[in-house]
């Protein structure tokens, strides 16, 4: 009989947007990232984590958002494109950001997923253009499940 319902150990990290798309990204932006098949993973849940440099310090309250874009019949993805804002149900969390220069590292926790293909999409709302170091950007994520011991 099950007593108890614990985390999975994280997998390993999975580029969902890589540091080159979002270079220069300018604010009010969007990247639309890499297919992950979750249709036939099945993983319920993922930690994304954001890493971001700006060329100049952002305001104080900005943020990174993350949208997660599906497509139920495999095939078509909810709306949203670098120049396509996507449905504000689509929208999963923001990644704050610092007003400050230095590298920024976000951590979106507990990301119930889509049971479907799906694609990330980063939108800069941090005020101003991403750097243009493509080794300062991406958002990765570890999937995770419950499991019943």
């Amino acid at each position: 009989m099950a007593n108890a319902v614990k985390w999975s150990a994280l997998a390993g990290a999975t580029v969902a947007v890589t540091g080159t798309a979002l270079k220069s990204l300018s604010d009010g932006g969007n990247k639309l990232g890499i297919e992950y098949d979750n249709s036939t993973n099945h993983n319920m849940y993922a930690d994304f984590v954001g890493k971001y440099t700006f060329n100049t310090k952002p305001a104080a309250g900005a943020y990174v958002a993350l949208y997660l874009l599906g497509a139920p019949d495999g095939t078509n993805y909810e709306y949203g494109a670098d120049a396509v804002d996507p449905a504000a149900n689509s929208w999963v969390g923001n990644f704050i950001v610092q007003a400050t220069s230095n590298t920024h590292y976000c951590v979106l926790k507990h990301i119930l997923l889509p049971n479907t293909k799906f694609k990330p999409l980063v939108m800069n709302e941090g005020g101003f253009m991403m750097s243009k170091t493509a080794g300062n950007l991406r958002v990765t994520f570890h999937v995770y499940n419950e499991e019943i011991q």
